[in-house]
């Protein structure tokens, strides 16, 4: 049995663990360019390295 891949976030997480008030922010900073989003069917998945990049930038 193969382990879980827990190195993508989907939005809900993202912003979870951006500690956002809510996802638009992330949608917003899809729309902008500012962050990496991958497609995995119809959902919008977040690799945590580059949410780890994206919050070292903003500081």
């Amino acid at each position: 049995m193969e382990k879980p891949n827990n190195d993508f976030y989907n939005m809900k997480q993202a912003a979870s663990y951006l500690s956002l008030k809510n996802h638009k922010t992330l949608y917003s900073w899809i729309n902008q360019g500012r962050i990496t989003v991958y497609k995995v069917g119809r959902y919008n998945m977040f690799k945590k390295s580059d949410l780890d990049k994206m919050f070292v930038l903003q500081r």
